[in-house]
């Protein structure tokens, strides 16, 4: 419990060794994990009645955690857009770093699904 409440507070490091994307890469997975375990929880507990034949797949899980990071990803690139956002814009170096190889990962399959739509 600890951990969730906590994870977005920064390391107690010196400046130089503070690596931002990890921590905030960090704080996001966990409080986003937090989040779906909550939601799936009282999805199960209240609108199945905890009957064990609705209780949720590992499939439907991960399909979910799949979804939700895909668009957070999605939101976090798009945030990066100086000409909408100005300077309240997020640093496109901080989001490269909180995400590193994802983020090329998502970029193309944005561009497969964009293609696929034309």
């Amino acid at each position: 419990l600890g951990t969730i409440l906590g994870c977005a507070i920064k390391e107690q490091v010196k400046k130089e060794d503070r690596k931002p994307g990890r921590e905030r890469a960090y704080a996001i997975l966990i409080s986003e994990a937090a989040f779906l375990i909550w939601k799936i929880r009282c999805e199960w507990r209240i609108e199945h009645e905890q009957e064990e034949e609705k209780a949720h797949t590992a499939v439907e899980i991960e399909n979910r955690w799949r979804a939700m990071m895909d668009a957070l990803i999605n939101f976090d690139y798009l945030s990066t857009n100086t000409e909408r956002y100005g300077s309240k814009a997020t640093e496109k170096t901080l989001v490269e770093a909180t995400w590193g190889n994802l983020l090329e990962e998502h970029s193309k399959k944005i561009k497969i699904r964009s293609r696929a739509r034309v």
